[in-house]
Order: C-alpha cells, then sequence, then structure tokens
C-alpha cells in the first residue's frame, strides 16, 4: 500500500524562505524594505496598488527566467493596465503625466534615474541539514541597457552588509567575491541550475509550477483549470508559419518555372538576332579599324621598301663615287702626260721625257705590288666567306654589301646565343640547387623512417634542444598518420588535402606557455603550424562517419596520445567524401576526386604546380623507404638534366667561337671598301703601255712626230675619260637626289607611324594582309595598292552598316515586348541596342541559374519539404498529446496519497474531445500524408500538396480555429473519478466540473495543485528530512472561493509541509489567520509612489487588531 503524503508532519522539513529583502524595486525606493516569514506560512497583504504584485514579483524574478514569469498579474484596476518588466521595476515606475508639448499623449513618471542600481535577495534554511542558502540579483543600467548579475552564497547575505556602500558595480563585485562559499553568475541558466541542484535538484518544470501556482486567480472548470494551469500550451506559432512559408514558396516556385520559362522563349530570338549584330557590328568595327591603320599599315611596308631603296642607291652611290675618283685620278694623270708631252714637243726633249716615262713605270709598279698585296689578302678573305676571290667591279660591291648584312646577322645570333647561354646557366642553377636540396633531404630520409621534409624537422630539432623538450613529445600530424595500403589509388589526393595538416606540429598543454614564448621571439627561418593539444581531453564524434569519408581511408599510428585529438580533427574539419565520380562530388558539401579536386562549403581547389602522384611530396607515415627512392629517382634524372645542360652550354659555346672568328673575318673583308684598293691589272696594263711609249720613243728616229702622235692619243683618251666622268657625275647626281627624296618620304612615313599604336598595327595587319595575297608591292605600286584597299574596307563597312541597322530595329522591337511583359527586371535597362548585354546575362541567367534552381526547388519543395514538415507536425502535435497523458498519469500517482475527503481520493481521466472542428482537423492531418508503402509520384505528393493547401488556407481564414485545434490541450477532454480507498471504486465521476458548485470547484482544483507540487518539487513520503524546495506563492488565489474550501486548500499545503506566502486583501485576512504565522502589511502613499511592508506577528497583529476594534466598535 501507498504511503500516504500526510504521515509526516514536519514544518520546518526542506528548504524555506526566511527572508526577502528589496532595495530600489518598484515603487520601494532609496531603502531596504523585507519581509521575514522565518520559514513559516505567512501573509501578504494591503490595499489594491499599494504593492504587493511587486512583491511577489521580486520572488518571481529570483526563481523564474524572465521570458516565463507571470509579471504583474496577480494586480487590478489601473495596476493591471501597467505594463511590468525589469527596467520598470528598477527604475521605478508609477504613473504618467501628459506631455507637455502633445497633451494627447503621457510620459511615464520614474521614482530613479539609469546611475541607481537595485538588489532583492532571498535567504533560504533548511533546518533538517542546517544548510544556508543566500539568492540575489543586481541590476543596473550600462550604455542605456539593464545589466544583471546573480548570487549564491551558502552563507546568510543581507543588502546592508553586503551589497551596501560600493562606489561601483566593480566595487561590489569584488566585495561579494570576498565571501567564502559564494558565487557570481552572468547568465541566469547557469544560476538556475546551481540553485535548482541545491534545491533537491529541482526540476525546471517545477519553476513552471511556481510561476503558474502564482498566477492562479479563479478557480474555473476542471478543463480550464487543468490547461490553464497544469499543462503547458505548446507554441506551433512557428511551425504553422514555416508550413505557410513552404505553401507560399511552393506556390511562388511555380510561377517562377512558368515565367522563367515564357521569359527564355521571349530572350532567345532576342539573343540570336543580337549575335548577328554583334557579328556585324564586330566585322564594322573591324573595318573601321582596319581602314584606319591602312596607311599605318602600308607606312610600314613603304619605310622598309624605302630603307632597301635608300641602302641600295647608296650602295650604287658608293660605286659611281669609286669610280668617279678613279676616273679623276686617271684624268689627272692624262692631264700630266698632256703637259709634259706638249713640253716635250716644244722643247724636243726626249731624253727628260724617256725619264719622265720611267719615273712613271717606278711609281706604277710599286702602286701594282701594294695592290696585288691587298687584292692577295682580299682573294683570301673572299675564299673564307665563299665569295669570288678575283671579282670584278660590280661582284667587289655585291660582295661588300652582302658582307655587311652577314657580319649583322652573326652579331644577332650572337645576342642570341649569349641569352640562351644565360638561360641555360640558369637552368643549370636551378637543378644543381634541386640536386643539392633534394640530395640533402636524402641523406636526412636514410637517417629516420619519417617522411616530413628536413627544413621542418630542423625547426623542431631546434625548439626541441632550445626548451629541453624530447622530440617525440612534439610530434608532426605526419607522423602519426598515413593512407591505409588498401587505399593506395586515394593516396596522392589525400596527400595533398592534408599536406598542411600533417607538417602541424602537435604542442601539449603542458609545453605551450614555453612554446609559445619561444616561437615568438625567435626568427625561425622557415614556416611553422602548430596546435595546442589538452590532454586528457575526451574527444567525441556523435555523427555517423560516412564510408566513403577521409576517416576512413586512414591509419592512425597504433599507441599514441594524440590519437583522440587527430580523430576529432580528422572527423570535424577534414570530412570530405572520396567520389568516384562528378555526380557524388557535386551533391556532397566537402568532397574530394582522386585528381585532387578539393571542394569546400564555399571553396573549390585544384592545385596541380606539383604532380599530385610525386611521391617526393608525399609527407604522412612512419615508413619513408618509398619516398626515399622515389628521391633517389630524381636524383637521378636530375643528374642526367644536367649533364644534358652541361652538353648544351658547351655546344652554344663552341657555336660563339666560330661566330666571333667568322665576324672577325668579316671585319677583316669589309676593310676593302674601294674596288680600286685592289684593281691592279689595271695598273699593269698602264705600265705596259708606259713601257711600250718608252720603247718607242727609243727607237723612232721621228721623235717629234712620235710626241704628237703620244699627245694625239692622250688627248683622245683625255675625251673619252672626260666623257665617262660627266656621265658618272650625272648619275652621282641623281642618286644623291634620289637618296635625299626618299628619306624625306621615310620621314614622312615615320612621323605618320608615330600617330598610331604598334600592337594596333599589329592587330589588324593580317586582315588587310588578306586583301594583299598573290600581289606583287614594290616601290613603285604600292600607292596604287594602299588607295584599292581603303575602297575595299570602306564598301564592306557600307554594307554591313545597312544590315546592322535593320537587325538593330528587329531587336529593340523585341526588347521593347521584353520590357513590356517584365517591368519588374528591367527598371535599369531600355530598349536600346546598347543594353544587349543585358538581355544576353537575363537569358544566361534564367537558363543556367533560373530554371534550374526553381525546379529544383519546387521538387523539392513539393517532393520533400511540405510533406515532411506536415508529417513533423502532426509527429509533433501526437508527441504533445501522449505527454499530457503521462503527465496525468504523474500527477494520479500523487493523487491516491492525497486525501480528498476522510474515504475517498481522486484520480483524473482523460479521453480525445469529441469536438467536430478538431477531429476534422486531425483527419485533415492524417490525409495529407501518403500512405505507408505507396510508389511515389510527383502527381501523388501533389495531390498531397492540395490537400495540405486546405489546412494552410484555413490557417490563414480562421485565426481562433487555428488556436483551438492546435491547442493539443484540447485534443483532450478532462474528467475527475472519486473513487473509496478501501476497494477503488467509484463514488462519483466529475466531468468538466459539471454539477459543482464554485466551492467544490475550487477544492477539486486544489487537490489537484497540490498533487502537481507534490509531484514536481520531489515531496517523498519516506523521507523524514529532505533537501526539496517547500516555498509556494498563491496570489489572491481565496478571493472567489468560500471559507470552507479556501481552509480545505490550507490544510492540504500544511500537511504537505509547505511554506505558503499568500497574498489577499485585508477583507480574506480571517480565512488563513489560524495557518499564518506573521503578517505583511503592504501599504502606499496617495500619489502610489513610495510603498512600505511591516511584518508583523500573529501576537503583534491580535494586537493591532483589538486596537482598531476598539477605537471603530461600528466596523
Amino acid at each position: 500500500m501507498q504511503r500516504n503524503l500526510f504521515e509526516i508532519n514536519n514544518d520546518h522539513m526542506g528548504f524555506r524562505l526566511q527572508r526577502l529583502e528589496m532595495y530600489n524595486w518598484g515603487t520601494f525606493n532609496k531603502k531596504i524594505w523585507s519581509i521575514e516569514p522565518h520559514g513559516y506560512t505567512s501573509l501578504l497583504t494591503g490595499l489594491n496598488g499599494s504593492g504587493k504584485s511587486t512583491v511577489v514579483d521580486a520572488l518571481l524574478t529570483l526563481l523564474v527566467p524572465n521570458i516565463k514569469r507571470n509579471y504583474n498579474l496577480a494586480s487590478i484596476g489601473t495596476e493591471k493596465r501597467r505594463e511590468r518588466d525589469e527596467k520598470t521595476y528598477v527604475l521605478g515606475a508609477y504613473g504618467r503625466l501628459k506631455d507637455e508639448v502633445d497633451q494627447n499623449t503621457s510620459k511615464v513618471q520614474y521614482l530613479r534615474t539609469k546611475d541607481d542600481y537595485s538588489v532583492l535577495v532571498a535567504y533560504f534554511f533548511n533546518k533538517d541539514y542546517q544548510q544556508k542558502v543566500t539568492l540575489a540579483q543586481v541590476f543596473w543600467f550600462e550604455n542605456d541597457s539593464i545589466r544583471k548579475f546573480f548570487l549564491i552564497s551558502e552563507k546568510e547575505l543581507n543588502i546592508e552588509e553586503h551589497f551596501n556602500k560600493v562606489s561601483s558595480i566593480r566595487d561590489l563585485k569584488k566585495k561579494l567575491n570576498v565571501n567564502e562559499n559564494t558565487k557570481l553568475y552572468d547568465q541566469f541558466i547557469d544560476y538556475s541550475a546551481a540553485f535548482r541542484k541545491i534545491f533537491g535538484s529541482l526540476s525546471e518544470k517545477a519553476l513552471d509550477l511556481f510561476n503558474q501556482t502564482v498566477a492562479i486567480k479563479v478557480i474555473g472548470d476542471l478543463n480550464d483549470f487543468l490547461r490553464n494551469y497544469m499543462l503547458e500550451k505548446l507554441d506551433v506559432n512557428e511551425k504553422i508559419n514555416e508550413l505557410k512559408k513552404n505553401y507560399v514558396d511552393l506556390t511562388k516556385s511555380y510561377e517562377a518555372i512558368q515565367k522563367a520559362e515564357k521569359q527564355s522563349q521571349q530572350l532567345k530570338p532576342l539573343v540570336d538576332e543580337s549575335n548577328l549584330f554583334e557579328k556585324l557590328s564586330s566585322e564594322i568595327k573591324e573595318s573601321e579599324n582596319c581602314l584606319r591603320i591602312v596607311s599605318a599599315f602600308f607606312s610600314k611596308i613603304k619605310i622598309d621598301l624605302l630603307n632597301k631603296a635608300i641602302d641600295d642607291k647608296q650602295y650604287h652611290l658608293v660605286q659611281v663615287k669609286n669610280q668617279i675618283e678613279t676616273l679623276s685620278t686617271e684624268l689627272e694623270k692624262l692631264r700630266q702626260m698632256e703637259t709634259e708631252l706638249n713640253i716635250a714637243i716644244n722643247k724636243d726633249e726626249i731624253g727628260q721625257h724617256i725619264k719622265s716615262i720611267d719615273q712613271e713605270i717606278r711609281y706604277r709598279q710599286e702602286d701594282l705590288e701594294r695592290k696585288k698585296k691587298k687584292a692577295e689578302d682580299y682573294s683570301n678573305l673572299a675564299k673564307q666567306l665563299k665569295y669570288n676571290p678575283e671579282p670584278d667591279e660590280n661582284a667587289f660591291y655585291a660582295a661588300s654589301s652582302d658582307s655587311c648584312l652577314i657580319k649583322k646577322s652573326i652579331e644577332e645570333q650572337l645576342q642570341k646565343l649569349v641569352l640562351q647561354r644565360d638561360e641555360l646557366k640558369f637552368e643549370l642553377k636551378q637543378l644543381e640547387d634541386r640536386y643539392k636540396e633534394n640530395n640533402t633531404e636524402l641523406q636526412s630520409l636514410k637517417q629516420r623512417k619519417s617522411q616530413i621534409p628536413g627544413k621542418n624537422l630542423e625547426i623542431r630539432k631546434r625548439i626541441s634542444a632550445f626548451l629541453e623538450i624530447p622530440e617525440q613529445e612534439l610530434p608532426f600530424v605526419g607522423e602519426l598518420l598515413k593512407v591505409k595500403d588498401t587505399e593506395k589509388e586515394w593516396e596522392g589526393a589525400i596527400e595533398r588535402l592534408l599536406h598542411n595538416f600533417g607538417l602541424r606540429i602537435l604542442v601539449q598543454d603542458i609545453h605551450y606557455n614555453r612554446f609559445n614564448n619561444y616561437v615568438n621571439k625567435t626568427d625561425l627561418k622557415g614556416k611553422l603550424e602548430y596546435s595546442k593539444v589538452i590532454r586528457k581531453n575526451d574527444y567525441k564524434s556523435y555523427r555517423d562517419i560516412d564510408t566513403d569519408e577521409i576517416y576512413n581511408k586512414i591509419e592512425l599510428k597504433p599507441d599514441i596520445e594524440f590519437h583522440g585529438w587527430i580523430k576529432n580533427e580528422l572527423i570535424e574539419h577534414y570530412n570530405h567524401i572520396c567520389c568516384d565520380n562528378l555526380e557524388r562530388f557535386e551533391s556532397e558539401s566537402k568532397a574530394l576526386t582522386k585528381s585532387g579536386l578539393i571542394k569546400g562549403k564555399a571553396l573549390h581547389i585544384k592545385d596541380d604546380r606539383i604532380n599530385i602522384f610525386e611521391r617526393r611530396n608525399y609527407i604522412l607515415g612512419w615508413n619513408n623507404q618509398e619516398k626515399i627512392k622515389a628521391i633517389e629517382k630524381g636524383l637521378n634524372d636530375l643528374k642526367i638534366k644536367i649533364n644534358q645542360i652541361n652538353e648544351r652550354i658547351s655546344t652554344v659555346g663552341k657555336d660563339q667561337v666560330q661566330l666571333d672568328h667568322k665576324k672577325e673575318i668579316l671585319q677583316n673583308f669589309m676593310i676593302y671598301k674601294d674596288f680600286a684598293e685592289i684593281e691592279w691589272r689595271r695598273v699593269d696594263v698602264d705600265i705596259g703601255n708606259l713601257i711600250q711609249q718608252k720603247k718607242k720613243l727609243e727607237e723612232s728616229s721621228d721623235k717629234h712626230r712620235q710626241l704628237q702622235m703620244q699627245l694625239n692619243e692622250v688627248k683622245t683618251k683625255q675625251n673619252d675619260t672626260e666623257t665617262r666622268m660627266k656621265e658618272i657625275t650625272r648619275k652621282e647626281t641623281n642618286l644623291e637626289r634620289d637618296i635625299e627624296e626618299y628619306k624625306k618620304y621615310l620621314v614622312v612615313c615615320q612621323q605618320l607611324l608615330n600617330y598610331y599604336k604598334e600592337e594596333e598595327i599589329l592587330l589588324y595587319s593580317p586582315k588587310i594582309e588578306l586583301y594583299l595575297q598573290g600581289k606583287t608591292i614594290t616601290i613603285e605600286t604600292i600607292g596604287k595598292l594602299e588607295d584599292e584597299t581603303k575602297t575595299t574596307f570602306q564598301l564592306k563597312t557600307k554594307e554591313n552598316e545597312e544590315k546592322a541597322k535593320k537587325t538593330e530595329k528587329a531587336i529593340e522591337k523585341m526588347m521593347s515586348d521584353y520590357i513590356r511583359d517584365n517591368p519588374e527586371e528591367t527598371i535599369d535597362v531600355i530598349p536600346n541596342i546598347d543594353f544587349i548585354n543585358e538581355f544576353k546575362k537575363f537569358l544566361n541567367k534564367i537558363e543556367r541559374e533560373d530554371l534550374p534552381r526553381h525546379k529544383k526547388r519546387f521538387k523539392e519543395l513539393l517532393n520533400e519539404n511540405v510533406i515532411r514538415d506536415i508529417a513533423s507536425f502532426q509527429s509533433i502535435l501526437e508527441s504533445q498529446e501522449e505527454e499530457i497523458k503521462t503527465k496525468i498519469e504523474a500527477l494520479n500517482q500523487s493523487l491516491v496519497t492525497i486525501e480528498y475527503t476522510a474515504s475517498t481520493f481522486i484520480i483524473l481521466e482523460s479521453k480525445p474531445n469529441r469536438d467536430a472542428e478538431i477531429r476534422t482537423f486531425r483527419l485533415m492531418l492524417r490525409d495529407c500524408l501518403p500512405d505507408i508503402g505507396r510508389v511515389d509520384s510527383s502527381e501523388s505528393n501533389e495531390a498531397s500538396f492540395h490537400k495540405i493547401r486546405k489546412i494552410i488556407e484555413q490557417f490563414d481564414k480562421e485565426q481562433r480555429w487555428t488556436e483551438k485545434v492546435t491547442d493539443v490541450r484540447n485534443w483532450l477532454d478532462f474528467a475527475a473519478s472519486e473513487r473509496y480507498k478501501a476497494n477503488n471504486l467509484e463514488k462519483n465521476h466529475y466531468s468538466d466540473s459539471s454539477g459543482l458548485s464554485g466551492g467544490q470547484k475550487a477544492k477539486l482544483a486544489y487537490t489537484i495543485l497540490a498533487s502537481a507540487i507534490a509531484y514536481q518539487f520531489g515531496l517523498d513520503s519516506h523521507q523524514i528530512k529532505s533537501k526539496s524546495f517547500r516555498f509556494v506563492a498563491i496570489d489572491e488565489a481565496f478571493s472567489k472561493s468560500d471559507e470552507a474550501n479556501s481552509r480545505h486548500a490550507m490544510e492540504l499545503f500544511k500537511k504537505l509541509n509547505l511554506q505558503l506566502l499568500v497574498v489577499t486583501p485585508s477583507d480574506k485576512i480571517h480565512i488563513v489567520e489560524p495557518y499564518i504565522s506573521a503578517v505583511h502589511y503592504v501599504e502606499n502613499n496617495q500619489d502610489l509612489n513610495n510603498s512600505k511592508v511591516h511584518t508583523l506577528t500573529m501576537q503583534e497583529y491580535a494586537e493591532k487588531k483589538k486596537e482598531f476594534k476598539d477605537s471603530h466598535p461600528q466596523s
């Protein structure tokens, strides 16, 4: 048999309120006010508006979360209309005055400013355990916002001694922290959890019941009482709003699809026409640009032709000048001979003339030897250069001109070879550096098993040596994990993903501060990443791990201290899915492919600067043999490359030597600029002629006649030479004139090019060249070709402009139609060809983004969200129904221990409400969901959606209906069954308190309330002493109840060993007098801005009452 809760009578059991203090709370102003029930039931009374509810709200503030407090529900009259919250209580709001400026509005009056602070203190005591508990809250303003902190102390604290006489909140906190077993909190949730643990592990629902108990004013029928005070209302507004939103979103999504498809149909022909227009515009622009640079294009050609012509003319001019110089020399000699012959004839000095001829012969022979030597040197050089070793005059000058070109070409080749040699040497230096670096790494790897790069190990080594921390206590992550042998195909991709993570050093918390200090002050000569690892931290993952997730392809080194940390990091931060195909890759939020494409939440990365299969770059694992082999192979490859580069450098050097030698030969060859320098044959002929003349003079008997014949011969030669001289001089003049004209024209062409950018000429030149294919361009024909080319581009431009104009009109007509049909999307565009790209963007966005997104969204909302949400909504409601039934069962467990009459007890019963609206709603909900086993299709889901739409539309139409049918408390009707203790047979059945008087309803309700308190407060009938919370405040609950049933309620609470604070008007005091040990009388002034509270013992109260009766005998 269950033990009765009333068997143990201990009015000191559990935690009881000893004292409540208030400072600057509501209209209790500038002074510490308190009530002191000393653990006993007491009465709080006073006139309406005196401040009773302000005292009750202080208790609620200390015990109940802000969002759940029933502030001010006890107040009536003017108080009931006043909005109260923590801010108004702290500032001391008490009334309103008309605004001086706007007489139609009023301003709230406050007793205090934001420079004041407020304090609430409640002291509880458990006599059985001699345990003290003080709860306190301090309020102040900071930046116009109310701030607060909370306190729990295992000492008895009071405002005067512990919360007063401080200059700031900071000082107050310091003052409070000095107290032993006292703790301050910044959040109510932490504060509440702490004091609830002290009060016998009091649940949050117990405080909710405390809050609801304060709110009980009038006892109505049974259903209303249970629904309003015993059962919590489920807030489904958010869920309904979500349902409405999904329905609205689905409708919008469908409309968006229809709209997007129509827009696409309008835009496609527009874009096709715009592409044609852009092609025409491009061709027009191209023709215009070509036309614009035609002059520059031909100027470049002209410059080349002119330079070539000038070089050619100058080459011939050199020849002509050399010829003139030779002829001038010959002419001079002929004139000299003429003079000498005339003198000889006149003087008949044949002997002297013969001497003169001998002298000339000697001079000519010296000249002959000199020219033969030069001709021989020239011949040797010419043979080396593969020129004619014995050229005539034309061949000589042709070779001279060609040698200049060859020398220039050799100089260019030498310059290229120098650049090539420098590039090869730079490449060689890089390869040698890589070889040295890899060889160093190889030697390092052979001395260890880790794959971490040597430069990283060197940094760790220096840190380890300085801090005297063993290197094994500073492991790299890469030393502690590797890709599983069975997952080698993923090794390259995983190495790339985890590369930076693998190079991270793990620093235990015991080394963390010293490690930080060293790293901060030291130039590490490299990059370092490290993580702090807390020892003995229990790292756990509470989610399922996909079989293709990185973690399942990784093997951790056995028996390592960091196992939990690394596992947690991999699961939380490197939870990429290894995807064999792009379809899955695109569907996962974080993914990886074998080729090394990495997908994060907002970023995709593929870094192919290093080959993904290059094992030399791998860092994970504790065996480096494969890496050693890879590096050795790499070193062999590098050695081969280094040898190849050296060979190429050697070849370049040889080529340089050969070209330098040839250049030297050319420089020596080019010394010979005048053909006359090597033309010895003419001198030889002249010598022969002179010898013949001498011989004839010596042999002739008629010397005079012989001299005359020689003179005539010289004059003839002189005339021939002068004729040739005039002809060559005229040729020289013409060449110099042509060269001068060409140079002037060249300057004009060069100046013209200054007005053009080189890149523009290069860009459009190929287009012009197309029109010149098959045509010969010379300096004589280039002018005509230029004019023809200009005409060609002008005609093409005109033809395309006419086509573009027609196309533009058609496009702008389609633009106007689109803007007319879609005004919102086209607010920033006009039907003008300049906005053609905007319309292309419209189509691109529609086809690539909008339509796929709308279709996908529509499918998701239709097939998933709406039906899933309605199922969730139904589940939430039905779960709440089960919770209510469970709570009724729990109440019944307490009710059977509570005496209703001497021979009976009460239990509660629940049954489905037969209300038509509720039944219809539940059927509508059930009908929305697809049948189990039904093949899912868009049609069936859409049918479900239309059924859901009925509910949504009903929600929108009737707020009353919505609130009624979604309040699960209305789904059940409640009844009370009065049963005999002896045999559990039913004596009376009370359905919805029908047939009961107001007093009987109150008795039934208080019986149920008492059972709820016993259940939630954990009142155990087997305990002789308890740590349970035993304090309850009842605010004006007896105002509508008869005295007998009010006393029944007081008896119930007394038998449960509860301490009550009964708040009631002064005219109801006599009902509770037998049960209270003190009276707390609250009063206020006429302005309702100066509340006071006085505590009277029952003896003092009786004396005051007697005095009052004696002085008011008629009252």
